[in-house]
């Protein structure tokens, strides 16, 4: 279950910069691989299809190419990263592009996966988004290292990958 997370006043990077907080979507590895399956695998069908969506730019192509640059596994060619919610809110205006021209032309109905809408996120409010206590921001945090050295190990280790997600690279060149 996806959660929106509003850091309190910021955070500091490795590298010792601050930034202003922002609204963070937090996904459990599960739910960041579903995620990119549905962004890799709609894509793939608008590239070996030709589908036409009306109003389609390079700015779309990039936002979902950088969603799923942040979202997917790191063995995959992604960066195992959560998304902010200002990112979210364009993956949602670009994919809705999709609906009617993808079910008209090709016949597919779109099905996104649960996690696109957080648990926490009302429509036409803003944050700060208060439900998550810092022990399950601290657990996430945990997660998502253990998460990102496993998929490292798998990134070194082609032979061991089980998953059957599309690489970054076979969907954008």
């Amino acid at each position: 279950m996806s959660k929106i997370y509003t850091p309190a006043d910021g955070y500091t990077t490795k590298s010792g910069v601050w930034i202003q907080g922002t609204d963070f979507v937090m996904m459990t590895v599960e739910e960041r691989k579903a995620m990119y399956g549905a962004i890799t695998n709609i894509m793939q069908v608008k590239k070996e299809s030709g589908v036409k969506i009306p109003g389609w730019t390079k700015t779309d192509e990039r936002v979902l190419r950088n969603a799923a640059r942040s979202l997917g596994p790191i063995h995959r060619g992604g960066s195992n990263r959560d998304l902010t919610l200002p990112d979210l809110k364009k993956v949602w205006i670009t994919l809705e592009k999709f609906e009617i021209p993808l079910k008209e032309q090709v016949g597919q109905a779109v099905s996104w996966p649960n996690a696109i809408i957080p648990d926490n996120y009302v429509s036409g409010e803003e944050g700060p988004y208060s439900d998550c206590t810092k022990k399950e921001v601290w657990q996430h945090m945990e997660d998502q290292r253990a998460t990102t050295k496993a998929q490292t190990f798998l990134n070194d280790n082609k032979h061991a990958i089980t998953d059957d997600l599309i690489p970054f690279n076979e969907v954008w060149d």
